[in-house]
């Protein structure tokens, strides 16, 4: 498969929009069916007795109203996904940490079955100018992480981030083995200079990750501590 970086940029928006749309309404379904449930029982109690009904009715409504607020969280999630990668304002990057892995737990595309530690600084800097696409990259490498964590049925995630002199560094450690030599390898393989991937398809997504992280001044490292560590390195501007 060979593909201009712009270009596998453009198809992978796409298909994260159609796993977005395939996981909200996968999560949309319950909600709905709990909130027809409850309507239906409450209009029957009403049509009865509603004071002598009193009891059913109140829990009911009040599961009502925390489904609603449910399925509003979802929609707001999906839609600061969307549009963040078009946002250049100032980005706390432990806000971001939570609404992303939100997400990820939100759209039941994968299972996430992992239990993952933010191991954050209380005052994160503020990140003035992160470049285009660089933050939908990310939360593709998350996706990506997750993904090579079920494959094996793992169940833990740590995500730290220290400040290194003039830089900002995001550690991920996945406990996956393999995954350390793998993404050396991709690292290795990658050719900075070229605007083509020419990579097998499973491979592609992460290549991808580089080339736009690479261009945009942030660059990725391993380390083979905690088995498996992923590090981020970027200059919060």
């Amino acid at each position: 498969m060979e593909l201009s970086v712009n270009c596998l940029i453009e198809l992978y928006k796409l298909a994260s929009l159609g796993k977005m749309t395939s996981g909200l309404i996968h999560n949309i379904n319950g909600p709905l069916q709990n909130i027809g449930l409850d309507l239906e029982m409450s209009q029957y109690m009403l049509k009865k007795e509603a004071q002598r009904n009193e009891g059913i009715i109140l829990p009911r409504l009040r599961r009502i109203e925390e489904e609603l607020e449910r399925l509003n969280t979802m929609i707001k999630a999906s839609s600061n996904r969307i549009t963040r990668a078009e946002d250049n304002h100032l980005l706390n990057f432990n806000d971001y940490l939570d609404q992303e892995l939100f997400f990820l737990n939100t759209n039941l595309y994968y299972k996430h079955n992992v239990k993952t530690t933010l191991d954050l600084p209380d005052k994160p800097p503020l990140v003035s100018s992160f470049p285009e696409n660089s933050i939908l990259a990310f939360g593709w490498l998350l996706q990506y992480v997750i993904e090579e964590i079920e494959k094996i049925k793992g169940s833990t995630l740590y995500i730290g981030a220290i400040k290194n002199h003039d830089f900002f560094e995001v550690k991920i450690a996945t406990g996956v083995n393999g995954l350390f030599s793998r993404l050396n390898k991709i690292i290795a393989d990658t050719d900075f200079n070229s605007d083509k991937l020419d990579v097998p398809e499973t491979d592609s997504a992460v290549m991808l990750i580089l080339k736009i992280f690479h261009s945009k001044g942030i660059f990725i490292k391993t380390e083979n501590k905690y088995s498996s560590d992923i590090v981020i390195c970027f200059h919060p501007g």
